[in-house]
Order: C-alpha cells, then structure tokens, then sequence
C-alpha cells in the first residue's frame, strides 16, 4: 500500500498544475514526510488536506495535546513553499479511526482514489471515471462543512492589514499578550524616515505601505507597549539583527538593510522599552531551532511568522482554539530558568553590541 501511495503522490507532483487531495491523519508519519518531500521539489503542486481535531479532553498523543501535535506534523508541509491548504473538523480521533471502521482514509488525485484502513494494511484503488467524481464532489462537501486551520497571508499588504487588525484586538482586550521569537520585535520601532531611506522605490504601494508601518509602529509604542504584554527574544537574533540589517517581519526583497547606526539604535531604543513592557531573553539551548516559529497570541487569538525554504514569509492565523490555548498557556508558564534575568540580558547584549562595533571598526580601518 505505501509503494502504491508512493505512486500517486509522484505521479502528481510531477505535473506543472499537480493536485493532490487527502483525508489522513497528520500522525501518519510516512504519507505526511513524502507530501513535504514532493512539496519542496515541486513548488507548483497543490495540496488540500482534511484531517479530525481531537474533541476527546482525555486523549493525548505522546504525552502532549493531540492537537497541537497535529499541528507539529503539519509545518514542515507548511514550510515546504508548495500551495498546502488544511482544513479539520471536530470529532473522537480514538473512536472515529478505530478498527471498526472500513475505510478511513483516502487519497485524490487526477486520475485515481485510494480508500485504506486507518491500520494501513488495506486499501482498495478506484480509476474509474465516475466513481472519481462521486469522490471529488464528497471530499469537496467534506471541506464546506470543516474549517480551515489556517488564513495564510501572502502578501505584504495582507500582512499589515491582519497584523494591525490583530494588535487592536489585542489592546481591546484585557488578556495579557505574548510576542515570541527569535529576534528582537523591532518592527515596533521603525521610524518613518527609516522606512522611506530603505524601502525599495519600484514597490508597489510604497506609500501606502509606509504609512500602514508607520501607523502600526504608533499603536504599539502608544497602546501595546505596556506591562501586560511580554516580549521574548534570543540572543542569537539579536546578533542576527546586527549582522543583516534586517528584521524578520518583511521580505527581504521590500527594503535595504537597515545602516550600521540605525542597528545599533534600534537595539538601545528595544532595550530601554523595559519600563514599559516585560522583556524576556531566552536562555540558548541545543534544542531550540534556529528559526524557531514567531507567535504572537493573547487568549483569544493570534498568529505564526515563520519563512518557509525559499525565504518566502508565510503569517498563519491561529484559528484552531485548542492549539491556540497550548501556546498561550506555553509562553505564560515559562519557567525562570529558561530565562535570563534583566542583569543578564543587559549584560549579553551590552556584549554583543561592543563586539559588534568592535568588528565594524577594525573592518574599516583595513
């Protein structure tokens, strides 16, 4: 059966306008890791993916919320730079794929349909004409009647709109908010002059774009910047900022990279913020990604920033309220020694700022 699921998903990838549709579990490990691995060799391909959220409280997948670790499963497809779209649905994961049940899954493709058995040992294979379109019309209800996991965001004009949509929501609400990543959340504090020395003139929208930033930046510093919302950041980001000029928000085709000064006053301008708001370096560990995820939640919703293999920025909104929940309660029980205390925060950056202008002055003195 998996040779056969080899089959289909290769014989789709590999078309100009590929369509692969599928009604599986995002545990089922060796059909999720072939969709990545097609996805990132054929960025045309299209992917819509129908899978059951876990309404059973008492369920769990490895010790961690089924959900969220549906969620685990998904990014890396996400992240693939392919046209991957989920939808989910609510039901008993345990009772909905127990073995009682004939054939849970299924795979669409152009030209052939795929039922098998939630155990992967059984499977039945359909071509005929007809019966593929029955097919197609049930899939295409099924995904009517389910939700979308995410709102995927593409552009940079659609990102502005949602993210200051979303930081109003935030000041609405009385529940503390949580800005988690690798670098630095500067875009906060980009000034209006910066904006018009570095944006690339040929955008389109340029203007516009200058004032939308440029609005967001107000409401942050005027209404979001205050003691219920925390900010998280690395010091591996931080030596990022320095050395690129760039920050993680905006694709690096829109604008120039930031000039050495401006850098380094953006740092200061961040660090001085910690009157107002709660700043958190992470402590660096092995085990934490390098481009880890930015989350940006409250308790009634928020939003994933991360760059998929071609460097596209991908925002996915948070929809889901279960997954939603695990990173609000994540980021709002961070334990301490995860963290490093204000003394060691400022002692780390003052370091990497030092070193930084260090470096810089011996560059331009050779």
């Amino acid at each position: 059966m998996r040779h056969a699921i080899l089959q289909l998903f290769f014989g789709e990838a590999v078309k100009e306008d590929g369509k692969i549709s599928v009604l599986v579990q995002p545990d089922f490990d060796f059909a999720m890791e072939l969709l990545q691995v097609f996805g990132e060799q054929n960025p045309n391909l299209t992917i819509h993916h129908l899978f059951c959220m876990n309404n059973n409280e008492k369920m769990v997948s490895m010790r961690k919320n089924y959900n969220l670790s549906c969620l685990q499963k998904i990014l890396p497809i996400c992240a693939c730079g392919c046209d991957y779209r989920a939808w989910y649905y609510y039901d008993n994961v345990a009772a909905r794929l127990n073995e009682f049940r004939l054939f849970p899954y299924l795979i669409l493709t152009e030209h052939c349909a795929l039922a098998f058995s939630a155990d992967y040992q059984n499977a039945i294979l359909f071509r005929e004409e007809t019966t593929l379109r029955m097919m197609r019309e049930m899939f295409e209800g099924y995904l009517k009647q389910s939700e979308p996991l995410f709102e995927r965001l593409d552009t940079v004009q659609s990102q502005l709109g949602y993210t200051e949509t979303l930081i109003r929501h935030f000041v609405a609400s009385d529940s503390p908010r949580y800005f988690f990543q690798r670098m630095p959340c500067l875009s906060g504090l980009l000034t209006a002059e910066m904006l018009e020395r570095h944006l690339v003139k040929e955008m389109p929208g340029r203007e516009q774009m200058i004032r939308a930033v440029a609005q967001y930046a107000k409401v942050m510093q005027t209404q979001v910047l205050d003691k219920k919302t925390t900010m998280f950041f690395s010091e591996d980001g931080i030596k990022s900022f320095l050395e690129t000029g760039r920050v993680d928000e905006y694709p690096k085709e829109c604008y120039s990279p930031l000039d050495f000064d401006e850098r380094i006053a953006l740092i200061r301008r961040f660090l001085a913020l910690r009157d107002r708001a709660n700043l958190r370096m992470i402590r660096e560990t092995k085990e934490r990604a390098e481009h880890a995820l930015n989350i940006s939640v409250n308790a009634n919703e928020g939003y994933l920033l991360f760059q998929t293999r071609t460097e596209r920025l991908i925002y996915l909104s948070i929809r889901e309220p279960s997954i939603l929940m695990a990173f609000y309660d994540y980021l709002e029980s961070m334990k301490p020694e995860e963290l490093c205390t204000e003394e060691e925060m400022l002692g780390r950056v003052e370091a990497i700022l030092y070193e930084f202008v260090a470096c810089h002055s011996r560059e331009g003195s050779i």
